[in-house]
């Protein structure tokens, strides 16, 4: 149990990193793939929906 509650944190923590990293360095990706920030913030929002959708179907395993 304390190495699931470890790893869970660690994924939290990864999630977060992810984020922050993602986000900071957002305008330089879109520029480099010539895309708008419309795109880009439809990449933020899959990757939230995608860590909601993973809490929630985690707590029914």
């Amino acid at each position: 149990m304390k190495r699931l509650i470890w790893i869970g944190s660690f994924t939290y923590l990864l999630i977060g990193f992810t984020h922050i990293i993602l986000g900071s360095i957002l305008t330089e990706i879109l520029d480099y793939y010539d895309r708008s920030y419309t795109e880009g913030g439809i990449l933020i929002a899959s990757q939230s929906v995608g860590f909601f959708a993973g809490v929630i179907s985690a707590s029914y395993l």
